[in-house]
């Protein structure tokens, strides 16, 4: 996944700031050039948190907005930290900005 940093030990990690940032950035970027490559990565950084990561597992959960601390050390991290929940609830109403906008590039 392109949201995997690696820790000391090797192993990858994938924390919910990296899918937030990379949300936001790729919506900013969308806004500001209307190309759709933007909104599909847009779609696609959001998606980490609903199985798009390298373990395809679900870490937020929309019944209550929570979201898991991450994945580290090959398993998920189920604390669900204040950190790991407002980045989820940040990614989500950001990505409300793309309602209406599909989530992958045009066909060629």
């Amino acid at each position: 996944s392109s949201l995997t940093e690696r820790n000391g030990d090797g192993f990858p990690e994938e924390h919910p700031r990296i899918a937030e940032h990379a949300t936001g950035a790729c919506i900013e970027a969308f806004h500001a050039t209307s190309h759709q490559t933007w909104a599909a990565g847009a779609w696609k950084a959001f998606d980490w948190f609903l199985g798009g990561n390298a373990m395809g597992a679900r870490l937020a959960d929309p019944v209550n907005g929570s979201c898991c601390d991450g994945l580290h050390h090959g398993r998920v991290n189920l604390n669900r930290g204040a950190d790991a929940t407002l980045s989820f609830q940040t990614a989500l109403a950001e990505i409300h900005s793309l309602a209406g906008t599909p989530p992958s590039p045009p066909s060629q």
